[in-house]
């Protein structure tokens, strides 16, 4: 098959910025599909942002809460 490989990381962090580089399909496979996952979430946002808002406050922000692995919120992204 043809070669795949996936760079992930955080840069926002300063010094403690990390990131990673692997062609294991272990891992470049689900964060590959992460990825298309969220490109869905933007196309239906696009089309559908009142709507989904409406269900589940700004920027899906009860469902943000709802499966965030923070008890504080503070590493989520959307506050």
């Amino acid at each position: 098959g043809v070669d795949s490989e996936v760079v992930a990381g955080i840069v926002s962090l300063g010094n403690d910025s990390r990131a990673a580089w692997t062609m294991h399909v272990g891992l470049v496979m689900p964060i590959t599909e992460v990825m298309i996952h969220d490109l869905y979430l933007i196309e239906i946002m696009e089309k559908h942002k009142e709507l989904l808002e409406g269900s589940f406050g700004k920027n899906l922000v009860n469902l943000r809460r709802k499966f965030s692995i923070h008890p504080d919120f503070k590493k989520h992204y959307v506050d």
